[in-house]
């Protein structure tokens, strides 16, 4: 995680970048514009590398800790000063961990895509579970994969999903926090996730026609809610969640369409 001075120096480039962005769209002569933009763009990248860089304050970061056949649950200070506390526990040679993340119905029975606690639980050599922490936050489970793994540690993630009529199902999910397709995954998700506002500029840059621009709209949502889809999400949630995000993809669709006309126009 960036720290908080690196954040707000980040919106402040982030800030000039933009201004500048804009002189350059009108007036394209003038250096100082493309200068501004080149150095606040090369500022951000600096910033972000020497936060990177930086020694980690493990005081600062909620982490688990392996020691003397002991594991223990450590939260970040500023959690501690809300009353969070240190849990410890036994950790025997050969035991391993699993977190569990216990889900509900968000939409109908039997949809599983409410996330409602998640806890830590100590795996013995004898297959025995034992608790560790019954309400975990601010562990990233993506980093403890893929550090306990190569610790040599057992750790998994467990769905553990409890129906209304008395079912009790446990999945295990842990290839989705493995670090490598995360990685990969991040620009495409990015991608995805700005693809109304890219798109509706593109389009506006090449036609003013309104009935082009919403069928292309419409086109590039319908893509962009196919290939976000879970393959293990069941249709209904499926249909539920594309369709609550409507609106926002409209909204930004129509604003960089019109911030677009409106800078052409001028």
């Amino acid at each position: 995680m960036l720290s908080v001075p690196t954040v707000a120096l980040l919106f402040v480039c982030f800030i000039v970048a933009l201004f500048c962005s804009v002189g350059v769209i009108e007036r394209p002569r003038e250096l100082v514009w493309w200068q501004g933009t080149v150095l606040a763009m090369l500022s951000a990248w600096a910033l972000i590398w020497r936060d990177r860089r930086r020694k980690r304050d493990w005081d600062d970061v909620t982490h688990v800790e392996l020691r003397d056949g002991t594991i223990a649950f450590l939260p970040r200070r500023m959690m501690r000063n809300q009353g969070w506390a240190t849990a410890r526990s036994p950790f025997p040679v050969g035991s391993g961990l699993e977190c569990h993340v216990a889900t509900g119905d968000r939409y109908f029975t039997g949809d599983h895509g409410q996330t409602l606690l998640k806890s830590l639980w100590i795996v013995r050599p004898d297959r025995t579970r034992h608790s560790l922490l019954s309400d975990v936050v601010g562990l990233d489970l993506r980093a403890m994969v893929t550090n306990l793994g190569n610790s040599g540690i057992s750790f998994r993630v467990i769905n553990v999903y409890d129906g209304q009529e008395g079912e009790h199902t446990e999945t295990d999910i842990t290839a989705q926090y493995v670090e490598a397709p995360r990685r990969s995954l991040v620009p495409i998700s990015v991608l995805l996730g700005t693809s109304n506002l890219w798109l509706g500029a593109l389009v506006s840059a090449l036609t003013h026609n309104v009935v082009y621009v919403a069928a292309i709209g419409v086109a590039g949502f319908a893509t962009m809610a196919v290939v976000s889809q879970r393959s293990k999400t069941s249709k209904r949630s499926a249909l539920v969640h594309v369709a609550t995000h409507i609106p926002s993809y409209a909204a930004g669709y129509a604003f960089a369409v019109i911030v677009v006309w409106y800078i052409f126009k001028k």
